[in-house]
């Protein structure tokens, strides 16, 4: 949680001890169009977070954001590239193979 004057009020997010720093322009951009939705690197290139901020107004103003590490939908990224280009190869095998037998048993030239 932020508050009016974009301090950092509470955090229970820590990287190597301490809050991670949020990117420059994420608390104004909220301030004016109420909602923001970002991705950043707090400590490249092993750390990504996708986060919402929101900003809030009463008796008191301030934003609250709420974020996620996006390492485990990189991994299963990672798995699902992997498995769409095995399944790509056995296809291409799988036709090679289809394609020689029907050469063998069809093809022109037999005699």
């Amino acid at each position: 949680m932020y508050d009016g004057s974009k301090n950092l009020v509470a955090s229970s997010a820590q990287l190597r001890g301490q809050p991670p720093a949020l990117p420059s322009g994420v608390l104004d951009y909220t301030r004016q169009h109420g909602e923001d939705r970002v991705t950043w690197s707090p400590e490249p290139p092993d750390v990504r977070v996708a986060a919402v901020v929101v900003s809030y107004s009463g008796s008191s103003q301030g934003f609250v954001l709420a974020a996620r590490s996006l390492r485990e939908t990189e991994v299963r990224e990672s798995q699902m590239l992997q498995f769409a280009q095995l399944a790509g190869i056995i296809t291409l095998v799988v036709m090679f193979i289809a394609v020689a037998f029907g050469e063998y048993v069809f093809g022109e030239g037999k005699g």
